[in-house]
C-alpha cells in the first residue's frame, strides 16, 4: 500500500511540475525572452561534452550577420514553407524563424487594482516553425542569416 501511494504521489508530481512547464512555455514574458529557464546553461555544457561541434555551430551563429525580411501584405495567409523557400532561393538568406508580435489582456493578478484592462503587445521569436501549418501575418519579419561575404538583395 504504501508503495502504491507513494507511485501515486510521484505521478501527480510529475503532472503538476509537466502543467507548470507548460504554463510557463506560454507566458508571454517568456516567449519574449524576459525568463531564462535556470537548467539552460546546463543543458548546453552536457550537449557540448556529448557533440562538442556545436561550440562551432554557435560560434558560427553568433559571429553571422541576420536581417529581418518583412512578410509583405502579398505573403499574408501564406505557408512559412512556401515563404522561407522563396527567401532561400530568390534572396539567398536561410530564415530561422518569424519575429512574430501578438496583443493580449494581462490576467488580474498580473495588474495593480488602478491598472485598467488595455491590451498588451509582445513580440517574440518562432524559431523553426511548422512549414505548412504556420501562416504568415503581415505584422512578421522573418530573422535570416546572411551568408558570408554575399550580396543580399532588396526585399520585395
Amino acid at each position: 500500500d504504501r508503495v502504491r501511494a507513494a507511485a501515486a504521489v510521484d505521478e501527480e508530481e510529475e503532472r503538476d511540475t509537466t502543467s507548470a512547464t507548460v504554463a510557463m512555455l506560454h507566458d508571454a514574458r517568456y516567449a519574449s525572452g524576459q525568463v531564462m529557464v535556470s537548467t539552460f546553461m546546463t543543458a548546453m555544457v552536457v550537449n557540448n561534452f556529448f557533440n562538442p561541434s556545436l561550440v562551432d555551430l554557435f560560434k558560427g551563429l553568433l559571429e553571422s550577420q541576420y536581417i529581418l525580411v518583412p512578410v509583405s501584405e502579398a505573403w499574408e495567409g501564406q505557408s512559412y514553407e512556401a515563404f522561407f523557400s522563396w527567401l532561400l532561393v530568390t534572396k539567398n538568406v536561410l530564415s530561422l524563424g518569424l519575429l512574430r508580435t501578438t496583443e493580449y489582456v494581462p490576467s488580474v493578478g498580473l495588474m495593480d487594482s488602478s491598472a485598467s484592462f488595455r491590451r498588451l503587445s509582445h513580440s517574440y521569436i518562432f524559431t523553426n516553425p511548422k512549414g505548412r501549418e504556420t501562416k504568415l501575418r503581415a505584422a512578421d519579419k522573418a530573422v535570416c542569416l546572411i551568408p558570408h561575404g554575399a550580396a543580399v538583395q532588396e526585399s520585395g
